[in-house]
This record gives structure tokens, sequence and C-alpha cells, in this order.
């Protein structure tokens, strides 16, 4: 923890606020961003190749009706102890499937015009009534909420963007 104190120093952080142009600013918080996440990796729980076989079979296969006899034969393994060995993920096998679905949809959500519908189908979960209540539970709001407050942070964000680098511009 003491070598991790020194990647999250408060000095680092402060370094930042002494960059004097838009580049090496940008040096700064990708560096620091790198050793970020050379820590966080290096922490990461280590799974077995047959838990890791089915997170992939998952991650390739989400859109798809997945059963647990399903995954017990990719990995050529009885189902109870697939399940077993998938307990160190801290989370058992549906709702890790589950949660995929909802982080694609959120992707969709953000990054497509198509409708609730449509994306149902496109992670797996046919029905909408279901979806947008799993979804809520998940998100902490509709998919239509998270959409319009999606596309309205992205707007500002762009507008903040476009701002600034004008403002930038104009200053040399």
């Amino acid at each position: 923890e003491d070598a991790d104190r020194r990647v999250f120093s408060i000095d680092k952080i402060i370094e930042v606020t002494h960059c004097t142009d838009i580049g090496q600013l940008e040096t700064k918080v990708l560096t620091q961003a790198e050793e970020i996440l050379r820590v966080l990796i290096g922490k990461q729980k280590k799974y077995s190749e047959a838990v890791f076989l089915i997170m992939q079979y998952m991650e390739e296969r989400y859109a798809d009706s997945i059963t647990l006899d399903e995954l017990a034969n990719h990995v050529h393994m009885n189902r109870s102890y697939i399940s077993h060995l998938f307990c160190p993920t801290g989370r058992n096998i549906n709702p890790y499937l589950l949660e995929l679905r909802m982080e694609k949809a959120k992707i969709l959500l953000k990054n497509s015009n198509h409708n609730i519908q449509d994306i149902c189908c496109q992670i797996g979960i046919p029905d909408s009534a279901y979806f947008s209540k799993v979804f809520k539970k998940y998100a902490g709001m509709t998919p239509i909420e998270f959409r319009r407050i999606s596309n309205e942070n992205w707007c500002v964000f762009l507008f903040q963007k476009t701002t600034k680098y004008k403002l930038y511009k104009s200053a040399k």
C-alpha cells in the first residue's frame, strides 16, 4: 500500500496545475493515468482459465440465450462446478451476464438511435418491459432517461471542448 500511495501522491496531482500549455497538461495526465492503470491491473484478481473462457464466451454471445448447461459444455465441466468456480468473481453467472448486457445496452443507448425494443433484442432480452425494469434497477433510471441524459451531457461536453479550444486558439 505504501507503493500505491507513492503512485497516487498528491504531489503528482499538483504537478498538473503547473502546466503552461495543453500539450504539457495532456502529457502529465496521460502519464499519471498510465501509472494508476499499472497499479490497478497488478491488483486485478486472477481467474482460472475456465472462468476466463466462460466470461469470454458470454462476451461473444451475450445477445443469445445462454444456459448454464451450454457454458458447462463449453469448458467441459459440470454445471455446478462452474458455478462454484465463478464465485471468486464476486458474482454468480446469471447476474454477471445480466450486468454485461446492461453495459452493452448503455453503449447502444448512448451511441445509436435504435428504439428500445431493438436494443432489447440486440442484447438478448426480448421483453422490453423486463429490460426497462432491470435497466432501471441497474442504472438508477429508465433507458429513455439514460439516453436523454447521456445525449445532453455529450452535447454539453462537445460545447465545452469546442469553446475551450476556440479560446485557447485565440489566445496565441
